[in-house]
């Protein structure tokens, strides 16, 4: 009596196997970005276009902003500001700009390189916007001679 093996089981080829995987690991990408898209357009669905106003720090366009446009107009306003600099005083850059958005209520937090005339400083601004009114909440004018002056604060 001879022990005889059954034949061998038909392999499928390493091709076919390395396809079928493959196509498993794309249909788990599309999944993920699928989802993933979802998430980020229900994030940017909440906060509006608050998003885009935050991108606005990196493309420049803080300055069409009528936040910005504000904080400017209360700085040439601020007399212990212009004796400093001079007039006219313009922004220079931003070297802080920040966002934070919860529940509806937007703070936004300015640090602008300020030039006048006769001077550079610097003044660091914070401002919330809730319920459409805007309220200043930090205004801190440093001067050219490294004094900080708290523009919130009356003379």
């Amino acid at each position: 009596m001879t022990d005889q093996m059954p034949p061998p089981a038909a392999r499928r080829s390493t091709r076919t196997s390395s396809i079928i995987v493959l196509l498993v690991v794309l249909a788990a990408i599309i999944f993920a970005v699928s989802k993933c898209s979802d998430m980020v357009s229900g994030v940017v669905s909440q906060v509006g276009g608050a998003a885009k106003e935050a991108m606005s720090c990196f493309n420049g366009d803080y300055v069409k902003q009528k936040r910005f446009i504000d904080v400017m107009a209360m700085l040439n306003a601020d007399k212990r500001v212009t004796d400093a600099l001079g007039t006219p005083m313009t922004q220079e850059n931003l070297y802080n700009c920040n966002y934070n958005f919860e529940d509806k209520t937007v703070v936004v937090s300015y640090g602008i390189n300020l030039k006048g005339p006769t001077a550079k400083g610097k003044a660091d601004i914070e401002s919330t916007d809730k319920d459409g009114k805007t309220t200043t909440t930090k205004a801190v004018f440093t001067g050219p001679d490294g004094t900080a002056t708290d523009l919130l604060a009356t003379n």
